[in-house]
């Protein structure tokens, strides 16, 4: 990824806060998209909070437990800005 951000004059923090997340889960948007403009809102309201109940209830832990072994502590406390973000 850094050769690719510097060609292209990318911050890090931009490709770990946007562009990253976007590639990984861009199946789930083109899904919950194709279905929302199929008319069919239920499913396209499941697919996205299915996907955003999976990062705050699995994978947001998960760093916290691992966090330390990699010499980062990583607390559940996140700032208004992150909570909004």
């Amino acid at each position: 990824m850094e050769p690719f951000g510097q060609r292209l004059d990318l911050d890090a923090l931009f490709m770990g806060v946007v562009l990253i997340p976007l590639v990984g889960n861009v199946s789930e948007i083109l899904v919950g998209v194709r279905t929302a403009r199929a008319n069919k809102l239920d499913l396209s309201l499941s697919i996205a909070t299915t996907s955003a109940m999976q990062i705050a209830l699995f994978v947001a832990p998960l760093l916290a437990i691992i966090s330390p072994f990699f010499g980062q502590e990583l607390t559940l406390y996140f700032s208004i800005f992150e909570v909004f973000a």
